[in-house]
Order: C-alpha cells, then sequence, then structure tokens
C-alpha cells in the first residue's frame, strides 16, 4: 500500500494542481513538466551510456593473451586458432552457447596480438650448415 501511495500521489498532486489552475497556466505547467521529464530522461540516459563505456574500457584486452585464450605463454598460432574456434562455438552471439559480445571481442582482439607476435619456437634443422 506504501508503494502505491509513493507511486500516486505526486500524480494526484498534479492533477489537483491543474484542476485549481486556470486552463492557459495548467498548460504552461503542463508543457514544463513534459520538458523537464525530457530532460531528466536525456540525463539520464547519458549517466548510462557512460556507466556502460567504462564498463567496457575495463573489459577491453589488457595485453595477456595467454589468460584470455587460456592457454600457455609459449602456444603456437596455430594452438591459438584451435582454442579461439572452441571458445567461439561458447561465445559468438549469433548462436554460442553462452553469447557474450564483450567475451568474443576479448577473444579476438587476444588472437589477434597472438597472430601479429612472431613464433618463438625455431623450427628443426633451420641452423644446419
Amino acid at each position: 500500500m506504501h508503494k502505491f501511495l509513493t507511486l500516486t500521489s505526486p500524480h494526484i498532486f498534479l492533477l489537483l494542481l491543474l484542476y485549481v489552475l486556470p486552463s492557459q497556466y495548467a498548460l504552461y505547467v503542463m508543457v514544463t513538466l513534459y520538458l523537464l521529464g525530457i530532460y531528466l530522461n536525456h540525463k539520464k540516459d547519458k549517466q548510462h551510456q557512460e556507466q556502460l563505456n567504462s564498463k567496457e574500457a575495463s573489459l577491453k584486452f589488457s595485453g595477456n593473451w595467454w589468460e584470455v585464450l587460456g592457454t600457455e605463454r609459449n602456444a603456437s598460432v596455430s594452438e591459438c586458432a584451435r582454442v579461439r574456434k572452441l571458445l567461439t562455438k561458447i561465445y559468438h552471439p549469433d548462436g554460442g552457447q553462452a553469447p557474450n559480445e564483450t567475451q568474443m571481442r576479448r577473444i579476438n582482439e587476444a588472437f589477434e596480438a597472438r597472430a601479429e607476435q612472431p613464433e618463438t619456437s625455431v623450427p628443426y634443422g633451420h641452423f644446419t650448415h
């Protein structure tokens, strides 16, 4: 009951105020409240977007590709590609088992970071004369 009264009491007060005021002033009050509502919703939406942006910035790729992919530091590019394919089946937004767009973005960034690095292991027989 208390929740109902807290939600309806401002509306009841406004209706009584509009009933008492002459029609010209009631129109001014209604337009002012409408514009105030638009402003407050815009401000709320802007704050919500800033929160989403800060969360996304905190989820950005940190540089530890082996932690994101769950592999060893010395994993080859082909092994990372295999792990990426498995993680894509899980996190892809268009049909994964647990769709998560931000996690998928982090996986792709980690794989790209690993693919840009040269292979650390030397192929067998590379230094033979």
